[in-house]
C-alpha cells in the first residue's frame, strides 16, 4: 500500500517516519511544492539517501506533497511515480488506493484519473469547490485518498478523514510508523477477541495484550500434575504397532543438524 504525506510550511517530519514509508514502498518516492507560482516536483530518487539529501534542507520551508509509491498498476517508471503534476504544471497530486479506471499503456491508474478526471475538472471548476469535493470523493470511494497542492501553496485532501493527522503533517495510512503498527493491530485484535469470548462466558476480568513475542514456559508442576496413573490410562500413546508402522511416512532417519529420537515399534 503507498503511503502518501501532506505537510503544511513550517511541519518536519522526523527522518524516521520517511524511512518507513521508504521501506516498504519501494517502487518510487518523490516530493513536490510550490515556489514562485509554479510546482516544483522531485522523483526518480535510487536511494533513501537520496531521497533525504534533497528533502532535508526543504521540508520547513514549504508546505508538501510526499509520495512512497507501491505499485499496483502500470509501470514503475518515473512518469507513474508522484507526485503527478497537471493543468501546465500548476497542480500536483497524489494518491494511496486502486481506482477503478481504464488504463491506457503503461500508464497508472493514479495518472489515467488525474489525467482524464481531475485535469479537466481543475480547469472548470473553482479549487476548493464543495460540490467538486464531493463529487471527486464520490467517485473514488472511501478507500482512495488524494491530495492536491497548487502553485500557491494551497492544497486540497479528498477523503481527508480516512487518514491520520500526526504531528502537524497528514499520512494517509499509518506506514510512517513501520513495524510497530503491525504489533499494536495484532494487539488490539487479540485484546478483542479476548474481550469478546470473556463477555459470551460471563467472565469479568480484563486482558490486556501486552507484548507479541513473549510466551509463559510450561511450569515444573503443571507436568507433575500428569501422573503415572494418568498416563496408564491412555490407551493409544501414538507409539505404533508392528501392522501400522507400514503406514508411517517416516522412516525413522533424518538429514536435520541434530537427528531425531529413532522409533520403536512394538511387536
Amino acid at each position: 500500500m503507498c503511503l502518501a504525506i501532506y505537510k503544511p510550511k513550517g511541519v518536519q517530519i522526523c527522518k524516521g517516519y520517511l524511512h518507513n514509508g521508504y521501506s516498504e514502498n519501494r517502487d518510487a518516492c518523490g516530493f513536490a511544492f510550490a515556489l514562485n507560482g509554479k510546482i516544483e516536483c522531485f522523483k526518480g530518487f535510487d536511494s533513501f539517501k537520496e531521497f533525504w539529501n534533497a528533502i532535508k534542507p526543504l521540508q520547513g520551508k514549504h508546505a508538501m506533497l510526499i509520495h512512497f509509491r507501491l505499485a499496483t498498476h502500470g509501470d514503475k517508471s518515473d512518469a507513474n511515480a508522484h507526485p503527478i503534476v497537471i493543468n501546465k504544471g500548476t497542480i500536483a497530486m497524489i494518491h494511496n488506493g486502486v481506482i477503478s479506471i481504464k488504463t491506457h499503456g503503461n500508464e497508472s491508474d493514479t495518472v489515467t484519473f488525474a489525467k482524464q478526471v481531475l485535469q479537466p475538472c481543475f480547469a472548470r471548476f473553482a479549487w476548493k469547490d464543495a460540490t467538486l469535493k464531493y463529487l471527486i470523493e464520490t467517485s473514488i470511494g472511501s478507500y482512495n485518498k488524494i491530495a492536491c497542492l497548487n502553485s500557491k501553496g494551497e492544497a486540497v485532501i479528498y477523503n481527508e478523514a480516512q487518514g491520520t493527522w500526526h504531528k502537524g503533517a497528514w499520512y494517509s495510512n499509518h506506514g510512517y510508523e513501520g513495524q510497530r503498527r503491525w504489533y499494536n493491530s495484532i494487539g488490539g485484535f487479540a485484546s478483542n477477541c479476548v474481550g469478546k469470548f470473556c463477555s459470551s462466558h460471563g467472565h469479568k476480568s480484563v486482558y490486556r495484550y501486552v507484548q507479541p513475542d513473549v510466551f509463559d514456559d510450561i511450569d515444573q508442576d503443571e507436568l507433575d500434575a500428569v501422573t503415572e496413573a494418568a498416563i496408564r490410562d491412555c490407551t493409544n500413546l501414538g507409539i505404533p504397532d508392528a501392522e501400522s508402522s507400514n503406514c508411517l511416512d517416516f522412516d525413522g532417519t533424518s538429514a536435520h543438524s541434530k537427528p531425531l529420537v529413532t522409533l520403536h515399534y512394538n511387536k
